[in-house]
């Protein structure tokens, strides 16, 4: 390559000094204002000497003059000097060449992890990415951008001029283990375009796999808008397509662990179904692990046809006693190391604890308004009040409406009223504060439910209905419509015609109209059409409401065969909220929220401890944490005065776990199609089209301080002797000019 050393461009790395040109101006005006005009006298001795002056003034002029110009050189130096101007040396002969503004756009989604030899696709792409910026001009700019659904996508924001900075920025770019957002991404690039100067030309470079699933819209919308997206940006600058990875690899990878009870409880075995899946055009062979907290609780080998799924179905057993349990499946290690593990947080429990206040309470079973229910989930239990039986899954515990008050509701999974009169709002707000915290309540009416004090206590919040009338049903009961049973309570009845829920006779219920706010479900309807049991969500807990007694004094249907099955499954289904810790995505924010304030701290997967969010919305708290870009688990715990301490398991997306990569023969005919781009594979084959590219950068603000400090001795000797004074002036201007030359 010729460097062409006179084809230069001039810049200042401190141009205000700039200003400091000015002071040429002081020597010339002190000049001026010494400058005096001679009276002329006629004088007889005068005449002597006229020829001798006018012989000499010319050389007194010239002497001036040439100190005048010595000593704004001097000062006009010392300005240049300080504002340290440099030029650059380019290698061909460009017109109108501008400086390139680059936006580096990195693929660092959890499909860039893949393995091909001793490099990740990641690390290829950051060395691309080196190796663009080290091969860049003086005077580019950049910004840097990664792809990505975790916050943020746009790792340097302001244009960056110094490189070193740029490629630290690089350096330190994480690879997480969340699904590629293209569209997201190219939209905020598209908005840095925008803002660069027109005087600069831009390039855009996207570094990545192409991974299929992520370069591919879900919907023929999504491939329309993201085309266009495309196209945008590819009218306002160069688009440079830089592929990593090669060729497709293969991968196995877990992609779901379901509890289909939610709870486990200890010493009793439950179902664990784990769902795997093969990207690969072979039979793939693999051993699956299912641990409990790091501990090998049981292990299956399945084989995966070609491009095949598979659920395979465990049985553990959880010996010891805890509030939860995180259980974790595994494979062996292949080409996309993250989604061979698969994390889910089960709640352990040795019962579910159930309160049921009992609005008429009683030690016999047909005077009291919860001994049928108590009976229905502790059979063993026999209907009286405050007696248990040892091995029930819920173990019921009774009081009365003037004992809620002094009970802690945070014992209980669910809580069950049984013709309540005399809620007071205190006992309403418990209430409502318990099932917004996950738990369960189940709202029976009776004779004691009167329309006006249900509308104003449990109708305002938890159950708004309006209640229309009491029905009365006695000489023809009413019966359960079975026609539909769509709904998760009533699968146990699908298809049972002997479960005796179509026959139960009801001779007494309320009508209600449930108002839209509520979002209320019907679960099981009446044949009149009226409601008979509804349910709705209360922050995280649920509220179910039955429209009839759950004893025997609006009907006989808890004498008939369905009143316990269907009992059981309302107060499992209501208190789910309590059990249920469903697993989140990558990128999926936590939060857990507190009835009172607290502050927390959060353990990430790295064992790292940091100090959680807080967000406080009048007396409740919530603690979360929006930074979830790695798989594992993570735990919110809460300090004083709550001390407590909750566990979430955050998986990988599955959309990543296909490895098959897009050509760009197949992203010409359809995600670019109609788009301008080049396809790189080699950083060297990148010409640069607007700019001729920099060979070297030459400083001159020492060689300025130096002709400061000659002029400086000129200065002192043309004043002293202005012989010797010229002769130096004379060494110094061809000492400059002979620099000049030789550089």
């Amino acid at each position: 390559m010729i460097d062409h050393p006179r084809l230069l461009a001039l810049g200042f790395v401190s141009p205000l000094w700039l200003w400091a040109l000015g002071g040429v101006a002081i020597p010339l005006a002190i000049h001026l204002w010494r400058r005096q005009t001679p009276r002329i006298e006629r004088w007889a001795a005068m005449q002597f000497l006229r020829s001798a002056l006018e012989h000499n003034s010319r050389r007194l002029r010239l002497e001036s003059l040439l100190l005048l110009l010595v000593r704004c050189g001097l000062l006009a130096l010392l300005a240049l000097a300080l504002s340290e101007p440099f030029q650059e040396s380019v290698s061909a002969i460009a017109p109108g060449a501008r400086r390139t503004h680059k936006v580096l756009v990195i693929d660092g989604s959890m499909s860039m992890s893949a393995r091909q030899g001793t490099e990740s696709r990641f690390e290829q792409a950051c060395q691309k990415a080196r190796e663009i910026v080290e091969q860049s001009a003086v005077g580019d700019s950049f910004n840097l951008c990664r792809i990505g659904s975790a916050s943020p996508s746009i790792i340097i924001r302001r244009p960056a001029h110094d490189s070193a900075d740029v490629l630290r920025e690089i350096d330190r770019l994480p690879l997480l283990d969340d699904w590629g957002d293209i569209s997201g991404t190219l939209r905020q690039v598209g908005e840095l375009v925008a803002e660069i100067p027109p005087d600069q030309s831009a390039e855009v470079y996207i570094l990545s796999d192409y991974q299929s699933t992520n370069w591919s819209g879900e919907t023929p919308a999504q491939d329309a808008q993201l085309r266009q997206t495309f196209q945008d940006l590819a009218s306002r600058a160069q688009l440079y397509l830089v592929g990593v990875g090669g060729n497709s690899l293969t991968n196995v990878a877990l992609q779901t662990l379901q509890v289909p009870d939610l709870v486990a409880f200890t010493g009793r075995s439950f179902r664990v179904d784990v769902g795997v899946a093969s990207y690969s055009d072979q039979e793939e062979t693999r051993t699956i692990e299912v641990l409990a907290d790091h501990v090998v609780r049981s292990t299956q080998t399945v084989t995966l046809p070609p491009w095949g799924e598979q659920r395979i179905t465990l049985n553990l057993k959880i010996p010891e006693a805890s509030s939860s349990v995180v259980l974790e499946a595994r494979i062996g290690e292949d080409a996309i190391a993250t989604d061979n593990q698969i994390r889910r947080v089960v709640a352990v429990r040795q019962s579910l604890d159930v309160l049921l206040v009992d609005g008429r309470p009683s030690e016999t079973l047909e005077e009291s308004a919860a001994g049928f229910v108590r009976l229905a989930i502790s059979p063993g239990s026999g209907g009286g009040a405050n007696s248990t039986a040892p091995g029930s899954l819920l173990q019921p515990t009774e009081c009365t409406v003037a004992g809620l008050s002094q009970v802690d509701l945070g014992r209980y999974d669910c809580v069950v009223l049984c013709d309540v009169a005399g809620l007071g709002e205190a006992e309403v707000s418990r209430l409502t504060a318990f099932a917004n915290a996950g738990g369960g309540l189940v709202v029976g009416l009776g004779d004691q439910t009167e329309r006006e004090e249900f509308q104003r206590t449990l109708g305002a919040g938890l159950c708004p209905v309006e209640v229309l009338e009491f029905a009365d049903h006695v000489d023809e009961p009413v019966h359960f419509e079975t026609r539909d049973l769509d709904h998760v309570v009533l699968a146990p009845f699908r298809g049972r015609t002997d479960s005796g829920l179509s026959t139960a006779p009801i001779s007494r219920f309320a009508r209600m109209k449930p108002r839209p706010e509520g979002n209320w479900q019907v679960v099981l309807p009446f044949t009149t059409g009226e409601p008979a049991i509804l349910e709705r969500p209360q922050g995280r807990g649920r509220v179910v409401l039955v429209t009839t007694s759950l004893d025997d004094s609006w009907g006989h249907w808890v004498l008939w065969p369905s009143y316990v099955p269907l009992v059981n499954r309302l107060l499992q289904y209501s208190l789910e909220g309590r059990l249920r810790s469903d697993p989140v995505t990558v990128g999926t924010p936590l939060r857990e929220t507190y009835p009172e304030p607290v502050e927390g701290t959060v353990l990430l997967p790295t064992d790292k401890s940091v100090a959680a969010l807080v967000e406080t919305t009048g007396p409740e708290t919530a603690l979360f944490w929006p930074d979830t870009g790695l798989a594992g688990t993570y735990q919110i715990a809460a300090g004083p005065p709550v001390n407590r301490q909750k566990t979430f398991a955050v998986n990988p997306d599955v959309r990543e776990s296909d490895p098959r990569v897009l050509t760009v023969e197949t992203l010409r005919r359809s995600l670019l199609a109609g788009t301008a781009f080049e396809w790189v594979t080699d950083m060297r084959a990148i010409a640069r089209d607007e700019e001729a590219q920099v060979t070297g950068q030459t400083t001159y603000a020492r060689p300025l301080i130096g002709g400061v400090i000659a002029l400086l001795l000129v200065e002192l000797l043309l004043a002293w002797r202005f012989r010797w004074g010229a002769l130096a002036l004379a060494s110094v201007v061809c000492g400059a000019l002979l620099l000049w030359v030789t550089t």
